[in-house]
């Protein structure tokens, strides 16, 4: 193998969290710095080349707090791993009793999404174990990590089988199929509508049509820093068009929204948030809840960790490595040691049962997610446009107002600013106030706080606001159809009065937005009609009354036409905009608004505004805070009938003899592809020259078929020889362990590819690293493995120190 990367790094990254990218087109490797003393943890992503290309930090709420005991705390990565395509990373953030997921689109460094990961207990604990034992705690630096498995699974791989079957003879079907479950399934670099040539399907085309794709695009949103947040997600053209116009299921590269070709896939995210409990979600934001896998485990044990996670795209099951310690009545033995390793399945029950209509409801739920959290940041920033654009005006106002009221407390400008636009004479007071106080300079002012607020908000509200709420229509009518038929609505958890609660919610979003249009635009013609008849007004009353060119220009004053818009906006705009009927100059105002009858939002908004009575209306943030809550019913249902399809069960208790630290593990699938196998590679504790595999044989349902079978290989020729590192090799059916050859006056360090088949047989060399790291720059101290360009392995070798790593490929 050549080297084709070597970086040093400043800082060293934390051990078991560097992840090379899996797809074969995009070569990044991402890092964790462990930073020193009080710094905090960064996520590093850095280019073939040694170039780093973003900086990933904890979010806010994971920083510069205190826990519950009133220690500081440090936000710390617990885990880490790619999307298949490359094109997004999840990291897990955890600090005191607080979890974090962060989805980073690596295009931009964008947070996508995070995710609240740290979920109560779903039952009560029984266990008799002190929740501080001791034997549950890590056993060095290296294994404080959790875990965390992106796979895309196939929504109904039997269908796939099936197509192919009515194509071409048993023997052809089968030698796809492997073709399929081997290297091209690898960092799911899958085209399945090139590869899987299946029969037209009417139904599934239909349902698949996607009618957003001919509505004009989401604009840009400016960041809104000033508002109090750093949400800046849709300021760039590239977040949005991945976030809201990725959805073609007409190509083969959907985004993270979409399916493959012809065949949904369904993308799940499994993260290891404490102890045994996994956090499922799908589609990047998409949460089905939180699964305590320990609940499988025997009698008398109690899960602490989760070690391994494998799984594979034609299984809905993930096989999971659990440590577990000794609970209740069952006594320590020489024959029972207090810690022990399971295997225990993890059944996503709901992938098969629901079928195609998973990952329908799964991005259509996901992109009103989304359009939910874009309508909220327009309503931000609006109301931080209407908060600061009348702000300037006011206090014009005010301030003759006052004066005025010094001589008559029935004057105001509004009495003035009437006498002078109908009778032409002017207050002296109000003279000075026009040439001296507003003058020029202070109109231009004026005309650029209000004129370009009522232009953001025109254009918000036509550009932003109502093709958003147009676009959850879509998404809720889809939701819609999915509720209507009792079958699929049952598998789904979809209740039909409560998608129409959400569409009722979005209906009067729409008729308001329509209004909130309307008056804008009004206000914007009376605006620019008031603003020319004040500068006329300050030049003439700026040359005095017995000017001559002052006379001139009264008598060729042509702006009669507009005197009754002037008088219109005088009287109503200038008291009370008309923009604050729709938007509240402070959103959190919303919190406190009691909604009383609720039950047709609609006709209660039509009927308060034929009345004119805007008081009673429920504003923008209102509406969307009703949104917020009425979807957040809709989510909950769906995830609680996915969660109840989630079942776990226990596989074997694995030899007593195996080291977690040292420990790989994959699933295959057989050779004829009629079955699968789980495969388990580790050292023994008390001989790290020892290579322990252990194979169990499941069948399409992921149920074992057989006792697991245990294969051991020896390394011999050296004294003191240890097994630092074990690393699979996607689908290639070998995995690679590096070996140090201690006391060998040949060689250090060896990289060694063995096979699943022959394991016993030995391994092959691949590469050789020397004592002192001349080579390459680092003296390795863990292996990772991903699937490089036609099929060549690639490998990623970290520093023992954290120091650095290398990456190597196949020549």
């Amino acid at each position: 193998m050549r080297v084709t990367t070597a970086k040093r790094l400043l800082e060293p990254c934390t051990h078991g969290l560097t992840r090379p990218c899996p797809s074969v087109n995009i070569d990044l490797v991402a890092t964790v710095s462990t930073g020193t003393g009080n710094s905090r943890e960064t996520v590093e992503v850095w280019r073939r080349n040694g170039q780093r290309v973003f900086v990933v930090n904890a979010p806010d709420t994971m920083i510069d707090k205190e826990d519950e005991g009133g220690a500081p705390s440090k936000a710390e990565v617990k885990a880490m791993e790619w999307r298949g395509d490359g094109k997004m990373l999840a990291v897990y953030w955890s600090r005191g009793q607080k979890g974090t997921v962060t989805v980073v689109d690596v295009y931009d460094g964008k947070v996508v999404c995070t995710l609240n990961v740290r979920a109560k207990r779903l039952v009560p604990d029984w266990s008799t174990t002190p929740q501080d034992d001791d034997s549950a705690k890590p056993v060095d630096g290296r294994n404080r990590r959790g875990t965390m498995s992106w796979q895309n699974h196939f929504a109904s791989p039997s269908e796939i089988r099936k197509m192919r079957a009515r194509d071409a003879d048993d023997r052809k079907a089968r030698d796809l199929e492997q073709l399929l479950s081997g290297e091209d399934l690898d960092g799911n670099e899958l085209d399945g509508q090139n590869m899987l040539r299946s029969s037209a399907n009417l139904p599934r085309a239909l349902s698949r049509i996607e009618i957003d794709v001919a509505l004009p695009k989401l604009s840009t949103l400016p960041p809104i820093a000033a508002t109090g947040t750093d949400d800046d997600l849709f300021s760039t053209r590239h977040s949005i068009d991945t976030i809201f116009h990725a959805a073609n299921t007409n190509t083969s590269d959907t985004g993270s929204f979409g399916a493959h070709g012809d065949h949904d896939t369904v993308d799940v995210l499994l993260t290891n948030v404490d102890k045994c409990n996994i956090h499922i979600s799908m589609y990047d934001s998409f949460v089905v809840g939180t699964v305590d896998a320990a609940l499988a485990l025997p009698k008398g044990f109690k899960g602490t960790r989760v070690i391994q996670d494998a799984s594979h795209p034609f299984l809905t099951t993930h096989f999971l490595v659990l440590e577990a310690v000794k609970d209740g009545p069952v006594r320590s033995s020489k024959l029972a040691p207090d810690l022990s390793l399971h295997v225990v399945a993890l059944d996503l029950r709901f992938i098969t049962q629901t079928g195609y209509n998973l990952p329908l409801l799964a991005t259509k739920a996901t992109q009103l997610q989304n359009l939910l959290r874009y309508l909220i940041q327009v309503s931000t920033l609006l109301s931080a446009e209407v908060r600061t654009a009348f702000d300037l005006p006011q206090r014009f106002v005010a301030n003759i107002s006052e004066s005025l009221a010094e001589d008559d407390p029935a004057a105001s400008f509004m009495t003035q600013a009437y006498q002078l636009i109908i009778m032409g004479t002017c207050n002296e007071k109000f003279r000075e106030w026009l040439v001296d106080q507003v003058g020029e300079r202070g109109l231009k002012r004026w005309e650029k706080a209000v004129g370009d607020c009522l232009d953001m908000i025109r254009r918000m509200t036509s550009e932003c606001l109502l093709p958003a709420i147009e676009r959850a229509q879509l998404v809720i009518s889809r939701l819609d159809g999915l509720s209507r038929f009792a079958d699929t609505a049952s598998r789904l958890g979809l209740d039909e009065m409560a998608v129409r609660d959400v569409r009722k919610v979005l209906d009067t979003l729409n008729v308001l937005c329509h209004d909130m249009l309307q008056d804008v635009c009004t206000e914007v013609k009376e605006f620019a009609s008031f603003v020319r008849w004040l500068r006329w007004e300050i030049e003439v009353q700026t040359l005095g009354e017995d000017s001559e060119r002052a006379e001139e220009m009264r008598e060729s004053y042509t702006g009669e036409s507009e005197v009754r818009t002037v008088l219109e906006y005088i009287e109503s705009a200038m008291g009370v905009s008309r923009l604050l009927r729709y938007v509240r100059t402070d959103p959190a105002e919303s919190d406190n608004v009691e909604i009383t009858n609720d039950g047709d939002l609609l006709e209660g908004y039509k009927l308060a505004r034929e009345g004119q009575h805007y008081e009673d209306t429920l504003k923008l943030s209102d509406l969307l805070k009703v949104l917020a809550d009425r979807s957040k019913v809709v989510f909950d249902s769906t995830a609680e009938t996915l969660r109840k399809n989630v079942l776990c069960s226990h596989v074997a208790e694995l030899p007593a003899c195996l080291d977690e630290r040292v420990m790989a593990s994959s699933v295959l699938q057989s050779e004829l592809g009629e079955g699968f196998s789980m495969h388990v590679v580790s050292t023994r504790k008390d001989d790290t020259a020892h290579l322990y595999k252990v194979t169990f044989d499941t069948d399409r349902a992921g149920n074992t078929t057989a006792p697991g079978k245990i294969e051991e290989h020896k390394f011999t020729g050296t004294r003191g020889s240890e097994v630092k590192s074990l690393a699979m090799v996607g689908q290639a059916r070998q995995f690679l362990a590096l070996v140090d050859f201690r006391g060998s006056p040949k060689t250090a360090i060896s990289c060694l590819a063995f096979s699943w088949d022959a394991m016993s047989g030995g391994g092959h060399e691949k590469h050789i690293f020397t004592m002192d790291g001349t080579t390459t720059g680092i003296s390795p101290g863990e292996l990772r493995a991903v699937k490089g360009q036609k099929g060549r392995d690639r490998l990623v070798c970290v520093d023992k120190e954290g120091l650095g790593f290398v990456v190597l490929e196949d020549e």
